[in-house]
């Protein structure tokens, strides 16, 4: 029988920079909004400031990320930077959902990233995946998780305390459920992986989907998941 997540939980995506159309990437994030909807409920999206209710649609997307271009000391619009902000999801008494956006990074050293923050009761490890697989298929991204501060605490506190923010952990942790494009890891140390009765790879466009069985179940048995790690940076 399956025991269902108690604690919150986020899944994470990180794309490169892209010199692809803002009209693009409003697309994008609708398609994560419509996928939230069916995946963990959501019935309506709210803007966190100004507060107000955001449509499901390209030209309100636009819109919002026009609104979030960041602008300089002297008032000049920075285009290539990301455009942030964040919405909260509400459907049932059992979930509670915020979107987090960083999107149309056209500069080198700036990356895009979704982040959705999730406490839904009774939401099985499956939903999780399934949202993580979701964004693999709208970001195309370079790396994504299933990540949970709790496991993080048990398995790399170090980590956590220096403040490495959760994206550039890619190259050195794997979570319960973890997306890593070809260029993280490439073939030949995903084969290392396949035939091991502990972890389930799952081939996706760009990459691959590393999952450890049943390690979900505690930090205890994520923590031995560890000795697979050094896979990601030899």
């Amino acid at each position: 029988m399956s025991i269902p997540f108690r604690e919150s939980w986020s899944v994470i995506v990180g794309k490169e920079h892209t010199t692809e159309s803002r009209e693009v990437w409003a697309e994008r994030v609708v398609a994560t909004m419509r996928a939230l909807r069916a995946r963990a409920g959501v019935v309506r999206w709210e803007h966190d400031w100004p507060p107000r209710e955001v449509q499901e649609d390209a030209a309100t997307l636009e819109a919002l990320i026009e609104a979030n271009v960041s602008v300089n000391d002297v008032g000049e619009r920075m285009e290539e930077m990301p455009k942030g902000f964040s919405m909260a999801g509400a459907g049932s008494s059992n979930t509670r959902l915020r979107l987090w956006l960083s999107v149309d990074s056209h500069a080198p050293e700036m990356h895009n990233s979704c982040t959705v923050d999730l406490e839904v009761r009774d939401l099985l490890p499956d939903a999780a995946r399934r949202i993580l697989e979701d964004g693999g298929r709208i970001w195309t991204p370079y790396w994504a998780a299933v990540y949970s501060t709790a496991n993080m605490r048990v398995r790399r506190p170090e980590l956590l305390e220096q403040g490495v923010p959760i994206q550039e952990t890619n190259v050195r942790v794997l979570h319960w459920a973890t997306f890593l494009s070809s260029s993280l890891m490439p073939a030949e140390r995903i084969a290392r992986l396949q035939g091991d009765p502990a972890v389930e790879v799952v081939p996706l466009d760009g990459g691959n989907e590393i999952v450890l069985g049943d390690a979900w179940r505690s930090p205890e048995a994520l923590l031995a998941a560890r000795t697979y790690e050094p896979l990601l940076s030899e």
